[in-house]
């Protein structure tokens, strides 16, 4: 390849940005994530008077079996109660992360490499990942923050809860008395999505460290979004547990 090839094919990657698909075997429940992801990113995207963005997300769709495209940066595969884990490996080659998303069921094992989780429903996984992506590009504050989710390790599943009061105090209490007493002292790693009000101060910040620290001796990972528009404090937050932990708490949730 010439270096101009190369160079067109450089500034075409770059305009195709961060590729993020979307999979499930019933089309129509992709679908209905794809549209829910967005409607959650185009309003607080108002909210904080944000535009544009690198995420690309699309439809990811099979023929044959296979899927028509590939190179993802990343792949959600979405399963409900009548799908398979079996075949999740070949989703692999397809995407440098792929996240398996088991709705109203406990996540099964997985092959090595892809990511679960665990929702009680769709609209859960939706609210929590637009979150999650819009935060880290426009977060206005980031505390002990890996590069997005570039490890988990095999065998940990992802739960998630949100809770939203008038005040941080309040929003901590919610979410604290919405998780079994046992996945605390589980977490192998949780990350939370904060919405506030711009004047959110630093010792609300602590407040919301200490909070998830102090349960699960696991660091937080703190992403902060703030407009003048949100009212309260509201929590969007993930953890990871082991697999056979996720019993007790889709019991308990």
């Amino acid at each position: 390849m010439s270096p101009a090839d190369e160079c067109v094919e450089h500034r075409a990657a770059a305009q195709l940005g961060y590729r993020i698909g979307v999979f499930a075997c019933n089309e129509k429940l992709a679908e209905i994530f794809l549209r829910r992801v967005q409607w959650y990113r185009d309003v607080l995207k108002t909210a904080m008077q944000r535009v544009g963005g690198r995420f690309r997300f699309e439809l990811a769709k099979s023929a044959g079996g296979k899927l028509q495209a590939a190179g993802y940066d990343e792949l959600h595969v979405l399963i409900d109660a009548s799908d398979s884990a079996a075949e999740l490996d070949l989703f692999l080659p397809c995407a440098g992360i792929v996240h398996a998303h088991f709705v109203g069921r406990n996540a099964p094992p997985v092959p090595s490499g892809v990511r679960s989780y665990a929702w009680r429903s769709l609209e859960e996984a939706a609210s929590f990942w637009a979150r999650f992506y819009l935060s880290t590009e426009h977060a206005s504050l980031a505390v002990n923050c890996s590069d997005e989710l570039s490890w988990i390790a095999d065998g940990l599943v992802g739960v998630g809860e949100h809770a939203w009061s008038v005040s941080t105090k309040g929003a901590l209490t919610t979410l604290h008395e919405r998780i079994d007493e046992s996945c605390w002292r589980n977490i192998q790693r949780n990350i939370v999505v904060v919405e506030a009000p711009v004047g959110w101060r630093i010792r609300s910040l602590e407040k919301v460290r200490s909070a998830l620290y102090a349960p699960t001796g696991a660091e937080p990972e703190i992403l902060v979004l703030l407009s003048p528009h949100f009212v309260g404090c509201s929590l969007s937050w993930l953890c990871f547990i082991g697999a056979g932990e996720q019993l007790g708490q889709m019991a308990a949730r």
